[in-house]
């Protein structure tokens, strides 16, 4: 199950996560793990990022170089692109999603800009 199988429900995330180990032949990868988060928007990104930090990384930074290679500039423009191009549509659309990507952000240690493009780069 990849991070895009999830459940939502009201003041709660739960996410499926692949851990490192793998099995050969199976198609595929690694122990499934279940998270339960609590509490508000901000709260539920902040566990996401603490219990996820190195996942986010790994999962994103591929994407991010792609995008880097293709646009030929700095990841740190590359992001603020990002942010600048996408960021008012999410949120007016969807407001909470922001305040967990602050979360996100803050419990992975990661900047915002990055942990956004984490959070959509699948949506664009």
């Amino acid at each position: 199950m990849d991070r895009r199988n999830f459940l939502k429900t009201t003041g709660a995330l739960a996410i499926s996560s692949i851990g490192a180990e793998t099995q050969e032949g199976s198609g595929r990868s690694g122990k499934h793990y279940f998270y339960d988060f609590h509490g508000s928007p901000f709260e539920v990104g902040l566990q996401h990022g603490k219990a996820l930090r190195t996942e986010i990384r790994r999962e994103a930074q591929p994407s991010l170089d792609g995008l880097t290679a293709k646009s030929g500039v700095s990841q740190e423009a590359a992001l603020a692109r990002m942010v600048s191009k996408y960021e008012g549509l999410y949120r007016e659309r969807f407001p909470a999603l922001i305040e967990e990507i602050h979360g996100i952000a803050e419990g992975a240690g990661l900047g915002y800009a990055y942990a956004f493009f984490a959070a959509i780069r699948d949506g664009i």
